[in-house]
């Protein structure tokens, strides 16, 4: 029954008989997708996320993981990094200023290939798809967090290529009244971090849930002093502050939905005198009609975005990144049941994208003060359940700017029985241009990337282990590439030829015996074909990997309760040796390839719940071995690595009011 390759979160996905309840259907791409999901008291694993309706995580057309807010409290993780990295496939890797971005399965995933939300709300950045991580997001008021390890575009569109995450968080009755955390982290003698975050769910006054979440966090990166390969040191304690400022509210009266997101993060640049700025502002509205097996959910959507704002940088150099941008989206979404076995779900929206430099007297690359693109698109899926298949049929198609039509279909076979299931899943996805790949590009001379995908997976379950292994081929073509020319110090994209095709396999296993809880999930990948090996790969030795991405990741999780009320976690990430194309003479500005040796990320945990009633706390060391784990940039274009944190002492509290 394995559908989670996540370590320490199996325990919650054995024995799933029964189905959760899910207050309202979903909603389409840039609006809330899964609202009020509240498991039962048999743990069962229903997901919305692979096609939004409600089905077994083991039925659904997508490969899966799952991790829930108990298995968070156990590793008690204060920052998202950590808990994302645990995911199979998933690595981290380095993009300029010092950003700390996704790879999935050997793919630099970072810059709108990789879908992320929370409550279905599209975070991505507008200038360039991408997602920065790193001290950033609440973890105290996630319900779950689903990763959809394959492509989502024919759902969610054109930045879910490569994968999709989205974050669940509590509501209502589920926050039960208000909580408080607070935390710190202690290394090389100084404070590396500090939060804190409130939380409070419940009814308003009779008849309106509110549901609000607020966030309030600072700290660095790293605090690690290296010498790199080209002899220089560096003090990244000096040059990686993070800070954050979130809020997040949800009102809900009956079957009507208001939710609004604010959001105010900036981080250090290491090797650039610069601070980088993310402010973002979204707001929801939708409403749900219902009538028998049939339900339908409009809404409207608005977000408003200053991305990647530079700060103290050269004008000349960095104005050219620093946008205004808003998107107004509205649409629907409905689903319902034909002669009981017949399933659809399916949605229509149209939106209009808005963007403008920061300072408003620069003029766009197309020789206008500002620019908007309207967008359409529209998706359909059928299921179709049998006694030994559920046959999945669906496709998405998007209408975009200048762009011509394209369609993203997915067809999938799939099947969980008592003691096995499977999956054969075949789709195909593209990367729509973003605002940014857009402006930067030849007057506008951009297409959309292409990708297709390939998987399949098997699955064993028993009372007290489950095992399952999967394998996939990802190709991408078209792909849009990312060049900066160091003379005229201007960035622009452009669409590469030839093709990129990984192939890999991921193998996991847990274990749930009385108070143990044991995990291990092994994922590689290997380079089939590359025509961009120069900037991408080694020429010489494709083998070898994607730059900066190891090829062999290994993620073990042990815990063990105590009691009703105490509970020890370790948690141990290997990943394997790595290339990166630095700088390797300071004097000359030589660069070259560098092998980065293989990195054991450990730590341990202890918790104690329900102290007096009301205080919970949680003791850890975050990277006991004092590990330099360095994460690298994934093309040739010569930026040094960063570092993560070095060995951390963390203390969180909880307090329950």
């Amino acid at each position: 029954m394995l559908t989670c390759l996540l370590p320490g979160v199996f325990s919650s996905l054995l024995h799933a008989q029964s189905k959760d309840t899910l207050s309202s259907p979903v909603l389409l791409q840039g609006t809330r997708s899964i609202i009020g999901i509240k498991p039962d008291e048999n743990n069962s694993v229903i997901t919305t996320g692979a096609n939004l309706s409600e089905l077994n995580i083991n039925d659904a057309p997508s490969v899966m993981s799952v991790i829930t807010a108990k298995e968070i409290e156990e590793m008690g993780y204060p920052d998202l990094t950590d808990i994302l990295n645990l995911f199979p496939g998933i690595q981290v890797a380095s993009d300029v200023q010092n950003c700390n971005g996704i790879g999935i399965r050997g793919n630099w995933a970072n810059e709108g290939k990789l879908l992320f939300m929370i409550d279905g709300i599209q975070i991505n950045d507008m200038a360039y798809g991408s997602i920065v991580m790193g001290l950033r997001f609440p973890t105290i008021n996630i319900s779950r967090i689903e990763f959809i390890r394959s492509s989502g575009s024919s759902i969610y569109g054109g930045l879910a290529g490569l994968g999709v995450i989205n974050i669940i968080t509590k509501k209502g009755q589920e926050l039960s009244g208000h909580s408080i955390v607070t935390g710190m982290g202690y290394s090389r003698n100084a404070v590396s971090q500090a939060r804190i975050a409130y939380c409070y769910g419940g009814q308003l006054i009779k008849g309106v849930e509110l549901s609000v979440i607020g966030l309030i966090n600072s700290g660095f990166k790293s605090n690690e002093q290296v010498v790199l390969p080209d002899s220089s040191q560096v003090n990244f304690r000096d040059s990686s502050q993070t800070n954050c400022v979130y809020v997040n509210l949800l009102l809900k009266y009956r079957s009507l939905k208001f939710q609004q997101m604010y959001e105010d993060y900036n981080w250090q640049s290491t090797y650039e005198a610069i601070s980088s700025l993310f402010r973002t502002s979204h707001t929801e509205l939708s409403y749900q009609l219902k009538r028998g097996a049939f339900s339908v959910t409009p809404y409207a959507f608005y977000k408003w975005q200053i991305p990647w704002n530079n700060q103290y940088g050269d004008p000349k150099q960095y104005d050219v990144q620093n946008i205004v941008a808003t998107r107004f989206s509205g649409g629907l979404t409905a689903e319902g049941t034909f002669f009981k076995k017949l399933k659809f779900v399916g949605g229509l929206q149209g939106y209009t994208d808005y963007m403008r430099y920061y300072r408003k007297a620069l003029y766009l690359k197309n020789g206008k003060p500002d620019a908007r693109f309207n967008g359409v698109a529209s998706f359909l899926e059928f299921n179709y359940s049998t006694r030994f298949a559920n046959f999945f049929a669906g496709a998405r198609v998007d209408r975009y700017a200048h762009f011509q039509a394209y369609i993203a279909p997915r067809l999938s076979v799939t099947k969980a029985f008592k003691f096995w299931h499977y999956k054969l899943i075949y789709g195909q996805a593209l990367k729509i241009p973003t605002l940014q790949n857009i402006n930067l590009s030849d007057h506008g001379n951009i297409s959309p990337e292409h990708l297709t995908e390939m998987q399949a997976e098997l699955g064993l379950s028993f009372r007290h282990i489950d095992v399952a292994v999967n394998v996939f081929d990802n190709t991408i073509s078209n792909y849009i590439f990312y060049k900066y020319d160091l003379n005229t110090l201007t960035e622009f994209y452009q669409n590469m030829p030839g093709r990129i095709e990984v192939v890999g396999a991921e193998l996991s296993a847990a274990l749930k015996w009385g108070p143990f809880r044991a995990s291990l999930a092994y994922a590689n990948y290997y380079n089939r074909h590359n025509d961009i090996r120069a900037t991408m790969v080694d020429s010489l030795d494709p083998s070898a990997g994607n730059l900066a991405f190891s090829r062999h990741k290994l993620s073990s999780t042990l815990s063990f309760r105590l009691s009703s009320r105490y509970s020890v976690t370790l948690t141990n990430i290997y990943r394997s040796g790595a290339y990166s194309y630095v700088q390797v003479n300071a004097t000359s500005g030589e660069y070259g390839k560098v092998y980065f040796k293989p990195t054991d990320l450990l730590s341990v945990g202890f918790q104690s719940k329900n102290n007096f009633g009301f205080f919970d706390y949680y003791v850890g060391v975050r990277n006991c071995l004092n590990t330099h784990i360095y994460n690298l940039y994934p093309y040739q274009s010569g930026y040094q690595p960063t570092l993560d944190m070095g060995r951390e002492l963390i203390v969180k509290l909880k307090f329950n009011l």
